[in-house]
């Protein structure tokens, strides 16, 4: 079997180390599902800082409000066409989105030069006989690359470490593709259990030649396993927040 975007990406890598299974559903069967309310949240947030940069580059800057007004409108505008579990209100949703946004104007957004924002990157990699595709959220003009998080608690070191390999696929395909090597990679962790309490978490990662050769094993294993069919179920603690559980647990395939 081919791969289902004729590309791997760390999305794609990410689901499968997760649930093999889980990846067949969302990539194999595209089968459409919920997103929860986080998630939601997560994802204009990332719309908003999004824009806020490209204005930024054009020489353009926005304060605190605008940004919000941005937030809001891409809140009201977005939900028309996403299915979503709300499991509290949608104003508190759009509420706890405000407070990221905040967070963001006032601690993080004067310090960053932006170059390149949600820059697409996708290079032939030999090794594997595969195209690696990755969106950066945010390359800055010292060469620095940021991925942007928001969450409900502060990272754990296993998912700090889990996540060492999304970093080491950006500096891979970058240096390939730019021609340069990154000068600092970074995750900027926001998190909070109540909106009105953002927190801050920053982790640097700084890769090596062993991290990389260990990404393209990983990378080759992953490849392999989806080329075969390998779609077998990993039951762990995640399976009870899986968007498939109800679909998985009756499917008796694979």
């Amino acid at each position: 079997m081919e791969l289902p975007r004729e590309y791997i990406s760390y999305n794609q890598i990410r689901l499968y180390q997760d649930c093999p299974r889980r990846f067949y559903y969302h990539y194999i069967k595209e089968i459409k599902v919920p997103i929860n309310e986080k998630t939601y949240v997560g994802v204009i947030f990332h719309k908003t800082i999004e824009e806020y940069f490209k204005r930024k580059i054009e020489g353009k800057v926005l304060s605190n409000e605008n940004v919000k007004d941005l937030f809001s409108v891409f809140f009201d505008n977005e939900i028309r066409n996403s299915e979503v579990i709300w499991l509290t209100s949608i104003e508190k949703n759009k509420k706890r989105g405000f407070a990221f946004v905040n967070f963001f104007m006032k601690n993080i957004a004067s310090n960053v030069s932006p170059l390149m924002v949600e820059k697409e990157i996708s290079i032939y990699s030999p090794e594997l006989d595969v195209k690696i595709m990755g969106i950066i959220d945010l390359i800055e003009k010292d060469f620095s690359i940021t991925d942007f998080k928001t969450t409900t608690s502060k990272w754990s070191k296993s998912r700090v470490d889990k996540s060492y390999l999304q970093m080491m696929i950006y500096s891979y395909i970058i240096e390939k593709d730019l021609g340069f090597s990154p000068k600092e990679l970074k995750f900027e962790i926001l998190y909070s259990g109540k909106s009105n309490n953002i927190k801050h978490q920053r982790t640097v990662v700084v890769p090596t030649i062993v991290d990389e050769n260990k990404m393209l094993s990983i990378l080759k294993y992953i490849v392999n396993g989806i080329k075969s069919g390998n779609f077998y179920k990993n039951p762990s603690y995640l399976c009870n927040i899986c968007e498939y559980r109800d679909i998985c647990r009756k499917d008796k395939y694979l």
